[in-house]
């Protein structure tokens, strides 16, 4: 028996021949599907993609703070020194 191991498998990938008990185990607890013999290797099913976080449109959303600096920077916007994360995301918000 023929089967690719899944990508929630360390061997993801890999088609391998076994014996068809050890095989048939595998594709029972979901670590691989079969492979028939002549036909090309199933697909492995891909993991669901988390859905993209919402944003609300501020140029300063999910920037970290040297990123929110250099925008300031490539702006001219200057920041007093010590400013915190808040202080400079309502600057860059400011600045549209």
């Amino acid at each position: 028996m023929k089967i690719r191991f899944n990508d929630s498998d360390p061997r993801a990938g890999m088609v391998v021949t076994m014996d068809s008990s050890r095989g048939r185990y595998f594709v029972e607890i979901g670590a691989a599907v079969e492979v028939k013999e002549g036909a090309p290797a199933p697909e492995a099913p891909q993991a669901p993609t988390a859905p993209a976080p919402e944003t609300s449109g501020k140029p300063s959303d999910g920037l970290k703070v040297d990123e929110l600096k250099a925008a300031l920077e490539a702006k001219g916007i200057k920041y007093p020194d010590g400013a915190k994360k808040q202080d400079l995301a309502d600057l860059l918000d400011g600045a549209q």
